[in-house]
């Protein structure tokens, strides 16, 4: 066994010869996640498990990047303390400058598990050393090596840490020893940030408080258009202090168009909540036994930590409030998320948005998918109204709905709900575009336009890339750009042809006709679940469009009635239909919850369904019944050119089997390999109807898995070896 000091003579060695570049190992493992940057077919997605590694991978090569040109040892010989101070000793083991770029690499050695505590530690000693002689050095300039025979999870918990919360890089090197000789140093990657168990950023996960700004001695008055210039610093304050405590988030700068209850410009502060993720690990085996987790899943059922904001919510905003103190009364009121905000017509008809704007790994995010050549050629391939910036809420907004799964065809995914809801809202942009026109109160309308057109604009994308990708669709789509604040008579006529469109070639493949009824249900009923709309409507007093609403959900109503009594039959007296295990709850629990299901056979199923109100089947017609319908209708199909949404390259097969024995071993016997609609990887236990290619006698278990595969928008599953896993067919 070579001891440390050897260990660190044969470095010398290598480092000096001019030959540690080329005794580095495995570089390709690095390399291969990071050619998604420039791949054109490839659209970014936020996968949380792929964000320790994509960042390792970036950091490594930057330091590798540093080690191909000519290094020279500074320390080791003449040199042993780094420390500028004569009674201090600070001896890293090795610190080399790259000649050509002037970059440092503080080198740390770790011969035993037993010294892995200190490692990180001692390195940020010998950088905040290095900065004492070099002050103000950047953390581009410099960089960090440990270099050990053992990467246990305290080590590697550490260097996960450090890239998270950091921007420091650094590169993990285990050496091979061969007959006491160094032969090669094999890069090794952590993986301590890969057990959430939670493939996507939840909507949910953003929480929000909302910073009112009322106005006192007539400042805005005295600002006139400089409140505008103040709104701007105020953001770029928040977002600096953001980045600065490595909170996580993106504010909204709006103007109030109603003035009710608000002041006329607020500033909502979203940040993503930490404890929204136990959901996700409560009620694995695996994390029964959990002290930890279960009293923080304790408390956060008793304080409903859906709506905990932690303390940097408020303190990233100190020095902004600072700023608007002299104009502005601040007050933080209205805890939300993005979720509940973004689904709120009620927000939606006061809240102009001005300005946007993210900080931490939300930011990193949404510059990184602005800037991707794949996204360049899809998502934003000219500027919408004349806007170019991330920071311009019509494409900031887009992306962090990308980001949280929050589009309308998420992913390409045709679902019926989507186009219900789709059919809707075209049909609310005619009727709003009409009353805006007759309406003197453009405020009232100007709002709603601008968030109706953010939640349609992705939708119209989505169908577009449907057309390109498939060849089974031979009509394009006619031209459709929104028009957010002028034109909007024109709105009516681009509508009218894309609906004609839409029945007529994308979903004349719809063999049921579900999508085709559901969404042109949407165009035609569904302004009455629409609730800003109806009420207004309900409170004008014109009784020949009440009429129309109430005769608008009469249709629903009875189109509800009509499914339910054909699926309750297929289900529980004729016995030929079988939903998934959620969608039994779902009818149990919400349409069934009195009826005792031993004796259900003997009822007339009209009667149960003619005994729900048709004030439940209104108010849960968006949620409860269309998932219903989802859940039992396979999804529109196209034949279409795969279009790639995460890259497989970078994938941790080791760690992923190791996680998936170590739930068998706790009791989840059909643990499987989830590919999501987006792309991203995930464990999960298969849902009990769907486990129907059970092991055989034949069959290794610690040598099979299960594939689930969602990402053609309806389930796929199958069974297969580890060995063709690492053959590549996982994802064929």
């Amino acid at each position: 066994m070579m001891k440390e000091n050897e260990l660190q003579k044969e470095l010398f060695e290598i480092i000096e010869n001019g030959n540690l570049y080329n005794y580095i190992s495995n570089i390709e493992s690095i390399e291969q996640p990071l050619k998604q940057d420039e791949a054109e077919n490839y659209i970014p997605n936020f996968s949380i498990d792929y964000l320790l590694k994509y960042r390792y991978c970036y950091s490594a090569n930057e330091v590798i990047k540093m080690l191909s040109g000519d290094l020279e040892i500074i320390n080791g010989k003449k040199i042993r303390s780094i420390s500028l101070k004569k009674n201090e000793r600070l001896y890293p083991d090795f610190v080399l400058i790259n000649n050509e770029t002037e970059q440092i690499i503080i080198i740390e050695l770790k011969r035993d598990s037993g010294a892995e505590r200190e490692a990180i530690t001692e390195l940020i000693a010998y950088a905040q050393e290095m900065k004492n002689h070099l002050p103000f050095l950047s953390n581009y300039d410099y960089s960090f090596i440990i270099i050990s025979t053992e990467f246990e999870t305290l080590l590697r918990h550490s260097v996960g840490s450090l890239i998270l919360d950091t921007t420091l890089n650094i590169l993990c090197l285990k050496p091979n020893i061969e007959e006491s000789e160094v032969s090669s140093l094999e890069v090794v990657q952590p993986n301590s940030w890969t057990d959430l168990y939670c493939a996507c950023l939840p909507s949910e996960a953003l929480v929000s408080y909302t910073l009112v700004l009322y106005d006192y001695k007539d400042s805005l008055k005295n600002l006139g258009d400089g409140i505008y210039d103040l709104l701007e610093m105020a953001g770029d304050l928040i977002t600096h202090y953001g980045n600065r405590h490595n909170s996580h988030g993106f504010y909204i700068i709006w103007r109030n168009m109603l003035n009710v209850g608000y002041s006329e410009y607020c500033i909502t502060i979203y940040v993503i909540n930490p404890y929204i993720f136990q959901k996700y690990l409560v009620g694995l085996s695996i994390n029964e036994t959990n002290p930890l987790l279960s009293k923080l899943w304790e408390r956060n059922e008793l304080f409903e930590y859906e709506y905990y904001s932690p303390q940097s919510i408020f303190r990233i905003t100190d020095n902004a409030r600072k700023l608007l103190e002299k104009y502005f009364d601040s007050t933080f009121e209205i805890p939300s998320t993005w979720h509940n905000d973004f689904n709120d017509s009620n927000l939606k008809i006061q809240k102009l948005p001005l300005l946007m704007d993210s900080w931490g790994t939300v930011g990193d995010f949404v510059r990184y998918f602005y800037l991707h050549p794949g996204v360049k050629n899809t998502y934003f391939r000219q500027p919408i109204n004349g806007q170019l910036s991330y920071k311009n809420p019509v494409i900031g907004i887009q992306i962090i709905n990308y980001m949280t799964g929050m589009t309308v065809f998420n992913n390409g995914n045709f679902c019926v709900k989507s186009f219900f809801l789709f059919g809707k809202n075209l049909a609310l942009l005619i009727q709003i575009s009409e009353l805006r026109e007759i309406n003197s109160n453009y405020n009232l309308f100007e709002s709603w336009l601008y968030w109706l057109n953010i939640y349609l604009i992705p939708a119209i994308k989505e169908i577009g890339f449907r057309y390109e990708e498939s060849d089974s669709i031979t009509v394009p789509p006619p031209t459709f750009k929104v028009h957010i604040y002028n034109e909007t008579l024109r709105n009516i006529k681009l509508v009218e042809d894309y609906v004609l469109w839409i029945n007529e070639h994308l979903l004349d493949f719809d063999s049921n006709g579900v999508y085709k009824l559901f969404f042109n249900l949407g165009f035609s009923e569904g302004l009455a679940l629409e609730n800003q709309y109806s009420n207004m409507i309900l409170n004008s007093g014109n009784e020949d469009s009440i009429e129309t609403i109430n005769r608008m959900k009469k249709e629903i109503i009875t189109l509800v009635r009509d499914w339910l009594n054909g699926i309750l039959e297929d289900v529980f007296v004729k016995e030929i239909r079988y939903p998934p295990e959620e969608t039994m709850k779902m009818i149990k629990f919400e349409y069934l919850h009195n009826i005792d299901f031993c004796n259900i056979k003997d009822k007339d199923i009209s009667n149960i369904v003619a005994d729900i109100s048709d004030e439940f089947i209104i108010d849960t017609f968006e949620t409860y019944f269309l998932e219903l319908v989802d859940s039992i209708t396979p999804p529109l199909f196209h034949e279409i050119t795969p279009f790639d949404t995460h890259n497989y390259n970078g994938l941790d097969l080791d760690w992923i089997k190791e996680q998936i024995l170590k739930r068998r071993q706790a009791g989840e016997e059909y643990v499987a390999i989830q590919i999501g609609e987006g792309g991203t990887i995930s464990i999960i236990e298969l849902p009990e109807e769907e486990v129907i290619l059970g092991y055989s006698e034949e069959d290794d278990k610690n040598d099979m898995i299960y594939v689930r595969d969602l990402s053609a928008g309806f389930v796929t599953l199958k069974k297969i070896s580890w060995q063709e896993v690492l053959d590549g067919n996982l994802f064929l």
